[in-house]
């Protein structure tokens, strides 16, 4: 079973940001297991919202909550695009 740090790092590499599991209120720490490594080989579509990932990803690990960030470290808000939340990785030279 992969642990939640190497399926963290393949969401960040597919979908180009950061997430955090979440259960019961708490960040999972990130040498727990879970059951299983994260599905998509392509990245989510840039009209999605912050909670259509959000509901993607329960899908996958149900019983699991999720923080979608910002390059910052601030929690994205559901409503804001991926797209935008993208952005925020960006840096001035690109």
């Amino acid at each position: 079973m992969p642990l939640v740090r190497n399926v963290e790092k393949k969401i960040h590499e597919v979908e180009g940001f950061k997430v955090h599991f979440v259960h019961a209120g708490k960040n999972v720490r990130s040498d727990a297991e879970i059951p299983s490594q994260y599905g998509a080989k392509k990245m989510s579509k840039n009209s999605y919202t912050v909670s259509d990932y959000k509901t993607k990803l329960q899908r996958q690990y149900p019983g699991y909550e999720f923080n979608v960030l910002k390059a910052d470290g601030k929690k994205a808000s559901g409503q804001t695009k991926l797209a935008t939340v993208r952005d925020t990785y960006l840096t001035d030279d690109e």
